[in-house]
């Protein structure tokens, strides 16, 4: 056998890997993997950023992590890691995967496979760690002081592998081996009390017990392993036509075409970016809007935020973009851009998980669906979770429930604004799937943040009842000043936020000179906001969420979007456009230092914005915007 020194050297070598790093290996190719973790604690830290199931049962208590489902419960003795094991049998067979690493003893780890089993999948992988020590001395019955392995080293002798595609080999890694198995099982107690006393004698003696292998020998195997996992508990789904399954269909905004009223001027971050590839998108005005639909379904099971699953067919909120959206959250499994959804593509075909699907809530009654399609952001809260609030309101003989993810205190305050009953709302776990046996929700034809003509009557009808019929702000048209408002994003710089505005507090300073009052919209009340924008007759904020609150301006009110980059400018010019607004776009440059794939941070050239706000500022009041037809 080698020695520690030359294990370690061949593991730099690349010849012999460690445990922590084939166990790396292992949880990130399936992000979903559900882990019982026998032993440690500490052991497990390498393995923090596992997002699925954690179960450690073990000495120590680990610090934070990421699973979505983590448990830890405090164990030292054999005899409590037992009594652990047999209260979690209740919880049915939950595991993809088992690291053994507490009592060595060889009937400890009889007793321990022995209440671990039927926690397992029957495809669920098995790692026994400290299978292959470098030393077979420390490979004895007890405890002799240094380092010890026990008796790990014997169970590639006693265990048993079931079926062709079962696995059992030992791999020589660092620091002290690693045993792994698939559909092993245990033989009669005896051959275990036969061999409760052994030890290896000899180098020699170890690795005829072990038989090792390298890692690069059987990976591929392993790997096939938690494939047949993923493939077992999948259900193929695709992309499907919503006017097949839809029981009704009411059309509440028809797709129209018209003329968007270009921006009043695009300041670049550089005099010669005017060539840069988005701008002409920004100057096009022959737009297509979107139609907005509100349709019902029977008996469906809900997918992530807001997509329905009736059979094998998968229906997306958005018409057609549906197909590319789905492909796009299967290839980020295990990310934030999967929505949730649990789906993952395996051969090229879209899958979700049956366990997930068989555990559906059973949800009676008709149900309105309002989660937005990303439930943590604001904008997207205001565009479709309000008038989905509303249409729930004005027919609200037809609905027994108002489903929607609110777990945040300020979609709370929202939906108390606009007039939801508590009683009424089914707050939605967007982790967990609902078989409703009859939902209606919004569906449009495509994404284009467009307000359509009746988002703006909800918009409104909410800005009237909150921030009254006489607005602080209105006295404009009597010919005197109306308020100028910056909209800030200070705070998410200063925590180091996404696309922070490194230079704002610049900006702030050359803003307050113009007579401009600095707004933090986090910080106030849900209609304080909605009176700020009704009172403004200058706008100028950061693209963002608390631009979005430009839906409560008044028509011809000037607004100035302060843009990090051109990925949500034309987006957001729809909005804009289409509240009727005044509006212009400055851009900035983005830090390409920033090591943040998306949404860096950025700097502004505060001279050249000064400049561009202050004429807009001087500009004749421009007509309200017509959406046209």
């Amino acid at each position: 056998m080698v020695s520690h020194i030359v294990w370690g050297e061949a593991m730099q070598e690349g010849r012999i890997e460690s445990t922590t790093e084939i166990v790396r290996s292992l949880l990130a190719s399936d992000p979903d993997l559900s882990v019982l973790w026998l032993g440690g604690g500490r052991e497990v830290q390498p393995y923090r950023d596992h997002p699925g199931r954690l179960t450690v049962l073990g000495g120590y208590p680990p610090a934070a992590w990421a699973s979505r489902d983590f448990r830890f419960r405090q164990v030292a003795s054999q005899a409590e890691l037992l009594q652990a094991l047999e209260q979690e049998v209740g919880r049915g067979p939950a595991y993809d995967l088992v690291f053994v690493d507490h009592d060595h003893r060889l009937m400890a780890l009889y007793d321990q496979i022995r209440l671990v089993q039927p926690l397992m999948r029957p495809e669920a992988l098995w790692l026994f760690d400290d299978a292959l020590p470098p030393d077979y001395r420390m490979a004895s019955p007890e405890p002799a002081g240094g380092w010890w392995t026990g008796q790990v080293c014997y169970l590639r002798e006693l265990l048993f592998a079931e079926g062709p595609e079962a696995l059992l080999e030992c791999v020589a890694s660092a620091a002290t081996g690693l045993l792994l198995g698939s559909r092993i099982a245990l033989p009669p107690r005896e051959a275990f009390e036969a061999r409760r006393g052994a030890a290896p004698q000899s180098a020699a003696d170890l690795q005829l017990l072990t038989r090792p292998v390298a890692w690069s020998s059987i990976e591929s195997r392993v790997q096939a392993v938690l494939m047949q996992r993923r493939t077992a508990g999948l259900l193929p789904v695709r992309s499907a036509d919503p006017e097949a399954h839809a029981i009704e269909t009411r059309i509440i905004d028809p797709m129209v075409r018209l003329e968007r009223r270009a921006p009043a001027f695009i300041c670049m971050a550089h005099p010669e970016d005017t060539e840069l590839p988005g701008v002409e998108r920004l100057l096009q005005t022959a737009r297509r809007v979107h139609e907005k639909r509100i349709q019902t379904y029977a008996d469906v099971i809900t997918v992530g935020y807001d997509q329905l699953l009736s059979g094998s067919d998968l229906i997306p909120r958005y018409l057609e973009s549906g197909p590319a959206t789905l492909q796009r959250m299967a290839q980020a499994h295990g990310s934030h851009g999967n929505a949730d959804t649990g789906l993952l593509l395996h051969n090229n075909t879209l899958m979700l998980e049956r366990n997930r699907l068989d555990a559906a809530l059973p949800v009676p009654g008709h149900t309105f669906l309002a989660t937005p399609d990303e439930p943590l952001n604001y904008g997207m809260w205001l565009l479709l979770a309000l008038p989905a609030a509303q249409e729930f309101l004005d027919h609200r003989d037809r609905y027994d429930r108002f489903m929607c993810y609110c777990d945040r205190p300020w979609q709370k305050a929202m939906l108390a604004a606009i007039g939801i009953d508590p009683a009424d709302i089914l707050s939605h776990d967007v982790k967990r799937a609902y078989a409703l046996e009859r939902v209606s929700m919004i569906r449009c034809s495509f994404r284009d943040l467009y307000v359509t003509e009746s988002e703006k009557q909800v918009f409104a009808r909410l800005a009237t009842r909150l921030a009254g019929e006489t607005l602080p702000g209105d006295e404009t048209a009597s010919g005197q000043a109306g308020r100028r408002i910056f909209l800030s994003r200070l705070a998410h710089t200063r925590s180091g936020s996404y696309r922070g505005l490194m230079n704002e507090e610049e900006l702030i300073a050359g803003l307050r000179g113009l007579d401009f009052e600095i707004i933090d919209p986090e910080t106030l009340p849900f209609a304080e906001q909605i009176r700020l924008m009704r009172a403004a007759d200058v706008v100028v904020g950061l693209g963002g969420a608390g631009m979005f609150n430009a839906v409560f301006c008044r028509p011809g009110t000037k607004l100035v979007d302060i843009e990090s980059g051109m990925v949500f400018a034309d987006a957001h010019c729809n909005l804009f456009a289409s509240m009727g607004l005044d509006y212009a776009v400055i851009f900035g440059e983005e830090d390409a230092s920033d090591p943040r794939p998306s949404q860096k941070r950025w700097r502004l050239d505060i001279p050249r914005a000064l400049e561009a706000i202050t004429t807009m500022i001087a500009a004749p009041q421009a007509e309200a915007a017509q959406p046209g037809t």
